[in-house]
């Protein structure tokens, strides 16, 4: 004798009901990759662009800054003005330093006007700030800045070496890269010359007399 089986045949339904409870498989589409094309990256850099002119745009130096005589380096009148003022105060502290006399070849000078300010790091190969960066200035006579390789090169670093330290050369060659592709604003230049020589500034204080 068979015995029977706890199988029951479920009715049709019984089964569709079954089915109609599981939740459908759905298939999840993949992220879409898009690709940065030439063009993006052209418009997005000409976007930058904009906004850095934007941040200097209708921006007028003060009147004392304006009177300062444009110098021998720059690109633009702020840059210019902004050379004349350093250059002025690098030179007069170097003629003071070396006694009136050029620190590379020792030759006499007699007034610091007569001075040039040299870059060891040559300006055409500074960026943006670093034109402006004392440690890689001196004030020095104008044969050794035209004749600025060899043995002035050696002297010149061995003067900087002397006031900074042995290893600014290397920190020169660093620093240097620390600015490449940074923008010098005009109203920048101004607030950097005005710490720098405050008394070129004109201060107007009205005050009222009581």
């Amino acid at each position: 004798m068979l015995k029977r089986s706890g199988f029951r045949k479920q009715s049709l339904e019984e089964v569709k009901i079954k089915q109609a409870s599981k939740k459908p498989h759905v298939k999840q589409k993949k992220p879409k990759v898009t690709q940065t094309s030439y063009k993006d990256v052209k418009a997005s850099k000409v976007a930058k662009q904009a906004k850095q002119k934007e941040s200097n745009k209708g921006y007028k130096a003060p009147k004392w800054f304006n009177k300062i005589p444009p110098g021998s380096h720059g690109n633009n009148p702020a840059l210019k003005r902004a050379w004349k003022a350093i250059s002025d105060l690098y030179r007069q502290e170097d003629f003071l330093l070396y006694q009136g006399h050029c620190p590379i070849c020792h030759t006499h000078i007699e007034r610091w006007q007569d001075l040039q300010l040299g870059h060891f790091h040559r300006y055409s190969l500074c960026n943006s700030w670093f034109k402006l960066e004392r440690r890689n200035l001196l004030g020095i006579c104008a044969g050794c800045n035209i004749n600025d390789g060899g043995l002035t090169s050696f002297k010149f670093a061995e003067r900087l070496k002397q006031r900074y330290g042995e290893d600014i050369i290397l920190w020169i060659e660093l620093e240097n890269k620390t600015y490449v592709g940074k923008k010098m604003e005009a109203w920048a230049l101004v607030d950097f010359v005005a710490r720098l020589r405050p008394e070129l500034v004109e201060e107007v204080i009205n005050t009222p007399h009581e």
